[in-house]
């Protein structure tokens, strides 16, 4: 599963899902993961599609490594984020795994302290642009 490896997640809705989403469930948490280069695979980025998640070339991806992991850089478009590109507000949260290695254990942390951010928004921050 790609989640189960190193990756950034983005997550981002309107803000009218935290006024009205829950009571008609049709306002969209948009997702993206972002993977570093590994191997001979390049860095890429993915949308989400139900439980499955398939490679996005709209998606801008570079990562290089470093002693510490990884630095990365994307390009993501709005609308892969479920969002009117036109929009000047939006909630956003993003979560950070790290992948398995020998001596240490999968870590998962999200800015805003999201428990499960593909399906609550609650706690996403609100972004300008």
């Amino acid at each position: 599963m790609l989640w189960d490896g190193s990756s950034i997640e983005l997550f981002a809705c309107s803000p009218d899902r935290e006024r009205i989403g829950h009571v008609f469930g049709n306002i969209p948490i948009g997702h993206v993961f972002l993977t570093p280069a590994d191997g001979q695979q390049p860095a890429r980025g993915y949308i989400t599609e139900g439980n499955d998640a398939k490679a996005h070339e709209d998606i801008r991806v570079m990562s290089q490594t470093d002693a510490d992991g990884y630095t990365l850089c994307a390009l993501v478009p709005l609308r892969l984020l479920a969002l009117d590109p036109t929009m000047r507000r939006f909630l956003f949260e993003a979560q950070i795994t790290t992948g398995f290695r020998n001596d240490q254990k999968q870590q998962r942390a999200t800015l805003f302290a999201s428990d499960a951010a593909y399906q609550d928004a609650s706690s996403f921050a609100l972004a300008r642009l």
